[in-house]
């Protein structure tokens, strides 16, 4: 028997031994065409089973068929079939003369529906295809596997891939039906299905306590899991006119679930926790996380008539969770996106239902105190139930660690006080007042998290790739070692920074809201960097830091080193940023670059790079010289919020520019897998140091590691710059950045490791031992 059958036999053994499906030989499947998927006869009995409370004529039955048989074998029939297969198939009763969903799939009772796995399945469209595993549910094919020899070298699990691929192309007929498919031999993917054969991303599924990743798709196929992931986690989704599948990776898929799981308790009264800290790892897809949670809890009216909130703090992360939303063909109301503070006053006060788009910011805590004060009047006077009472309210927070801990984040709470808070980012903080975990988990009750998946994790399942460093010029122009801020660098580390007082206000102008805030438990005191002397003393340590940052002359020496370094690694394969410490110095490296490019004999040294960041009407007169030399090229009616969404643009789909030159933008939630490289020259630490690597993790063809190259030698002191992190989380992260000497010592180790054996083997095959 071949190793390939032998990985067939277990994963069909443990489906009907272990999981209940019932195997049905491929020659006694009931059907008569090779060119149909559909089991025909089996999908007949399970629509009288499941809707036995409908009284169905056969002309009712053949009506849905019809739908499902008449669908074209393209994505868009396969979105017209997830419709049917999550929500039923709309049929005019000839009886009664209503309409009505005919359900092909009983989700609230799994023991009702039909589970059948056969083997070497033949299907015919514009050739012939045997399929090593095919399951049905109700006659409908679901999921195809494809297995392959653990023990062959020339058959791999990108060979099944690919095959399952051509499958796709042979017969669209059979895969508008089939949402997912699995490959198998020592190891296991899966991944959604499109009827192009267009490529899409293999994943890993893991289980908690297996290990085996045969196993653990396995446990993928359990009936109620399956069922859970047709209905909630699998959709069509398009973008940019083409139609594509989506599956849901596992860390979403439990994530969500446990999401669901808290609500569900809650309201229950089986449990009074109401938030929850998601803690995934940048790269995860903590938006679609988010939605396939919205969704699953709209579809089974969990909460009842809710209201859901996502909340993040940028347009950039707006217009995103707004697109991935409208991509998703989802169970979800139309996003409403609240544009204006009034627009959000007018939501909160009237409770509307549905599903909002916000900016935090929006939450400003004058008007909130006022809208909040009418509120109470109307329950106090009217016993009329408003937004402050209602449990059925759910708040998506994206980059929780960020502005959720000052005035914005308070009003935020009065004004949803009963809300359940689910948090999501990729690096909590531990630090005084701004702790993620206490804002959003209970860790005084042993729950720091609600799920974690983190870099190790995101790592081991090909999500992320792992992050190289090296320090270079650091004696020349590294803040440790000059004389003139070495003392400030080491108090930055060991302190403050401008993000842990970003969007603060002076509590003299805010003292009455702050009172308010802390009356209505959403403050437990005066924040400490509200002190107008805290700030000031953080701000004049860092301008002097800043100062010498954008030293002319000490950015030309830089710059030259960029030059050359991009030039020899990375030109004509990747792309690369410059993180500077100021705006300034943005403008000031992109004239030093073109400089060295030039020196370097690059023809059109201008195209090569770019700046990406805000200007200012105040702004020094070097800043808005470059303004006007930036809208004279890109156009003068343009305003350079346009230009940087047009730069970012040409840097992602573009040759030029190759490098970006940035000092706050881009530097968080900013993805382009072909950026390898970022040169760090602007003093960073804690979550936003981690924000900022990890721009060059995304995995990319020919991309090994993301590599960072340190101008300021905070990689050199990454113990103090991480501090906060837990001992276990700080161990993760170790591992995760590389020191590129260290590599070169080892890889020098293992060569002359090489050389050794090779010299062994000459003297032992010429008879010398």
């Amino acid at each position: 028997m071949s190793e390939k059958r032998l990985v067939e036999d277990y994963i069909a053994d443990r489906l009907v031994q272990v999981k209940g499906w019932r195997l049905v030989e491929a020659v006694r499947l009931k059907r008569d065409d090779l060119g149909e998927p559909l089991l025909i006869p089996d999908l007949i009995e399970a629509i009288k089973r499941i809707n036995s409370d409908v009284d169905l004529t056969d002309g009712d039955i053949n009506r849905v068929l019809s739908e499902l048989k008449l669908a074209p074998a393209s994505m868009e029939g396969a979105k017209i079939v997830s419709r049917c297969l999550k929500h039923g198939v709309p049929v005019k009763l000839e009886r009664e003369r209503t309409v009505k969903n005919i359900q092909l799939i009983d989700y609230e009772h799994f023991e009702r529906n039909d589970f059948v796995v056969s083997r070497q399945v033949r299907f015919r469209g514009y050739g012939e295809i045997r399929a090593d595993i095919i399951l049905y549910v109700n006659g409908i094919p679901i999921v195809l596997i494809e297995c392959k020899s653990p023990a062959k070298p020339y058959s791999t699990i990108q060979e099944a891939y690919d095959q399952v691929k051509r499958y796709e192309r042979t017969v669209p007929e059979l895969f508008k039906y089939v949402q997912f498919s699995i490959i198998a031999e020592w190891n296991a993917r899966y991944f959604p299905n499109t009827t192009d054969g267009r490529d899409t991303p293999q994943e890993r599924w893991r289980v908690e306590g297996v290990e085996d990743e045969v196993d653990a798709v396995i446990e993928m196929l359990d009936k109620e899991t399956l069922l859970d992931l047709i209905r909630h986690f699998i959709f069509v989704r398009e973008w940019r006119g083409e139609l594509t599948r989506v599956i849901a990776r596992w860390m979403q898929y439990q994530a969500a679930n446990r999401m669901v799981e808290r609500v569900q308790k809650n309201l229950r009264g089986e449990d009074d926790k109401r938030n929850g800290l998601i803690w995934h790892w940048l790269g995860s897809g903590k938006t679609l996380t988010m939605i396939f949670t919205a969704n699953k809890l709209w579809t089974l009216n969990i909460p009842e008539n809710p209201t859901i909130f996502f909340i993040v703090d940028r347009i950039e992360l707006e217009d995103q969770l707004r697109n991935e939303y409208e991509a998703l063909e989802t169970s979800l109301p139309t996003l409403e996106r609240i544009e204006s503070i009034r627009e959000l006053i007018e939501t909160l006060r009237k409770g509307k239902r549905g599903a909002f788009l916000t900016l935090i910011h929006k939450f400003r805590p004058e008007e909130i105190k006022t809208l909040i004060e009418e509120l109470e009047r109307i329950e106090r006077t009217k016993g009329e139930e408003t937004i402050l009472t209602r449990r059925n309210i759910i708040a998506f927070i994206d980059e929780g660690h960020r502005t959720q801990y000052g005035l914005l984040a308070a009003a935020m709470r009065c004004a949803l006080k009963n809300a359940f808070f689910f948090a999501f980012t990729g690096t909590p903080i531990a630090k005084g007042r701004r702790d993620t975990y206490s804002h959003f988990a209970y860790p005084e009750r042993g729950e720091p998290y609600l799920h974690r998946y983190f870099i190790i994790d995101s790592q081991r399942d090909g999500h992320t790739l792992p992050i190289a460093f090296t320090s270079r010029l650091l004696n020349k122009v590294g803040l440790k070692y000059s004389g003139e801020v070495s003392q400030e660098y080491e108090a930055f580390l060991e302190s403050e920074t401008f993000e842990d007082i970003e969007d603060r206000l002076d509590s003299s102008a805010y003292k009455k809201i702050i009172d308010f805030l802390v009356e209505h438990g959403a403050l437990k005191e005066i924040p400490e960097e509200y002190k107008p002397q805290v700030r000031d003393r953080i701000a004049r340590k860092m301008n002097k830091i800043k100062v010498y940052m954008e030293k002319p002359e000490r950015i030309h020496v830089i710059a030259e080193d960029i030059a050359k370094h991009y030039m020899e690694n990375l030109d004509g394969k990747f792309k690369a940023m410059i993180v500077t410490a100021s705006r300034l110095a943005c403008v000031r490296y992109k004239k030093a670059m073109d400089e060295a490019l030039r020196k370097l004999g690059v023809l059109k040294p201008e195209e090569y790079t770019e700046i990406v960041m805000t200007y200012m009407q105040n702004d020094p007169e070097e800043i808005q010289a470059y303004q006007q030399t930036l809208k004279n090229r890109y156009g003068r009616s343009k305003e350079t919020s346009e230009i940087n969404k047009e730069i970012i643009a040409k840097f992602k789909e573009e040759e030029n520019p190759k490098i970006v030159i940035v000092t706050d933008m881009l530097i968080t939630g900013f993805d382009h897998p072909q950026l390898q490289t970022i040169y760090l020259d602007k003093p960073l630490k804690g979550h936003l140091l981690l924000q900022t690597v990890a721009r060059v993790n995304r995995p990319a063809k020919e991309k090994e590691v993301g590599l960072i190259v340190d101008y300021v030698g905070v990689l050199e002191d990454y113990e103090k710059a991480l501090a906060f992190y837990e001992r276990e989380d700080y161990a993760s992260i170790s591992q995760s950045f590389q020191n590129m000497e260290g590599l070169a010592k080892e890889f020098e180790r293992l060569l002359k490791e090489t050389e050794g054996l090779i010299e062994l083997n000459k003297h032992i095959r010429g008879g010398g031992g």
